[in-house]
């Protein structure tokens, strides 16, 4: 019998075979330090940082819910953390629009 994925599978597998590639580098540029921390850490926090600086990096929240599989958007807004100059920034920029209508 032949087992399908679908995208969130796929891309958890995709994201696993990555992992293990960035661990050897790691390890291989003498980084033991750091290829010892990144073993560490779970595929729960690189799935959440992947999706963090994806959606901080303008990919849109609503493929990112898609990618993530969640069912709510209220689920996916959790990844949105803005900075506070670039969120400053955008409350700037939007009262100057409209003080100049």
């Amino acid at each position: 019998m032949t087992r399908t994925f679908g995208l969130a599978e796929f891309l958890l597998i995709l994201a696993a075979v990555r992992w293990t590639i960035l661990l050897s580098l790691v390890a291989f540029v003498g980084g033991g330090i750091r290829a010892a921390r990144l073993a560490k850490a779970s595929t729960h926090w690189l799935r959440h940082t992947h999706a963090s600086h994806a959606i901080a990096g303008g990919m849109p929240i609503e493929v990112a819910q898609q990618n993530l599989g969640h069912a709510s958007l209220a689920t996916t807004t959790v990844y949105v953390k803005t900075e506070e100059k670039r969120r400053m920034k955008a409350v700037k920029k939007f009262w100057e629009a409209r003080a100049g209508r």
